[in-house]
């Protein structure tokens, strides 16, 4: 029985815990920033983001950066990714006071699958 309720609770472990991490550190900085620290990206995406937006699975905590967000509303957001030695990386823009700065990340190995 304690060796099923270990199994049963790693398990848990495992699942919960997808790889997948941000740097909050990162928020707030700009574009000319993240170019210096990672480079010419592999990715560009411009994304319309609306309170429908149709986003994939690893995008979709933008809709909860902006709780207020009507039907109306209407944001564009700059999406940059690279791919170095096996990590990915995801930075999203939005243009505040003329300047792209970072209002969400997500790194993740190979090994995560969205």
């Amino acid at each position: 029985m304690r060796t099923t309720l270990t199994i049963i609770i790693l398990c848990i472990f495992i699942s919960c815990n997808s790889g997948a991490s941000k740097d909050k550190s990162l928020n707030g900085k700009t574009l000319d920033f993240a170019l210096e620290k990672y480079g010419k990206p592999q990715g560009e995406v411009w994304i319309t983001l609306t309170k429908e937006s149709h986003l994939r699975e690893y995008q979709y905590n933008l809709i909860n950066l902006f709780p207020n967000l009507t039907s109306a509303d209407t944001l564009m957001i700059l999406q940059e990714s690279w791919d170095r030695n096996g990590k990915h990386t995801y930075l999203w823009f939005q243009q505040k006071d003329g300047k792209w700065v970072i209002i969400d990340n997500l790194s993740h190995g190979d090994n995560v699958k969205f």
